[in-house]
């Protein structure tokens, strides 16, 4: 394994996750303000909308504010990785050192 490579798409990845974070915060501010002047719930065309509109909208959220869990997640995985493999390589490596 190329440890240092791993590492630095480790790093990548931390910062993606956190980059993903921060935007989808400023995106959701934006939304839940535009979402205000959708109309009065009495409303037939208001309803209407809300009731193709509601779903799209939950599923956005739902995604979006997973993703940079997603990428946080992935990093983990890869940092234990490395770490296991770095483990490993050094226990094989002392198990062919030569006797004392």
């Amino acid at each position: 394994m190329a440890t240092p490579e791993v590492e630095d798409a480790v790093r990548s990845l931390r910062v993606t996750a956190a980059a993903l974070a921060d935007a989808w915060s400023r995106a959701k501010a934006a939304i839940d303000t535009e979402e205000g002047g959708i109309g009065d719930p009495a409303d037939l065309l208001a309803r209407t909308f809300r009731n193709s509109y509601d779903a799209a909208a939950q599923a956005l959220r739902t995604t979006a504010e997973h993703e940079p869990v997603r990428y946080e997640e992935l990093a983990d995985a890869a940092q234990a990785g490395v770490e296991t493999y770095l483990a490993h390589d050094q226990a094989g490596r002392d198990g062919f050192s030569p006797p004392r």
